[in-house]
């Protein structure tokens, strides 16, 4: 059916996007840690929570998607996501 397959087509490209965003972010976090870290003061230790909380959110994020997408199916978790 041609409608079903470009409304696929818009979900991967919004996908896509999606992913590309947020991956920019994270790649650039790391680059703007020393302005960051001056501009806010922030101790080596906090520069690492901050880090790290780019990989453990997609670790929670990943477990508590595939759970609820076993759960109640994919199309209603993509839909909220």
């Amino acid at each position: 059916h041609p409608g079903a397959m470009k409304a696929r087509a818009v979900q991967v490209w919004l996908l896509f996007g999606a992913r590309l965003l947020c991956q920019s972010n994270r790649l650039s976090l790391g680059g703007l840690m020393p302005l960051l870290a001056g501009e806010l003061g922030l101790s080596i230790q906090a520069k690492g929570q901050l880090l790290a909380a780019f990989p453990l959110g997609y670790m929670f994020t990943q477990v508590l998607g595939g759970a609820a997408s076993d759960r109640f199916g994919g199309k209603p978790v993509m839909a909220l996501a």
